[in-house]
């Protein structure tokens, strides 16, 4: 099992390919003009046969460090 990381200026990409015949590739990235994160997903059967897949998000909003310190000046 291996796992490649690639790093740029404002982004970062994740690629995975696992036995069973699923390759991942999780692209994140800033927006230049807006405070905004991005997160794409890319998944690809490569088994040949049919899947299902589901998929599970949580995000959770930091500004530091140390999130007991910074969580009470968040509101979303």
């Amino acid at each position: 099992m291996v796992c490649h990381a690639r790093r740029g200026f404002g982004y970062s990409v994740f690629e995975h390919d696992t036995p069973d015949g699923i390759s991942s590739a999780l692209q994140t990235f800033v927006a230049t003009d807006a405070p905004l994160k991005f997160a794409l997903l890319k998944l690809e059967n490569t088994s040949g046969r049919t899947r299902r897949l589901s998929l599970t998000g949580y995000f959770e909003l930091a500004l530091g460090a140390t999130r007991a310190t910074h969580l009470p000046h968040i509101v979303t």
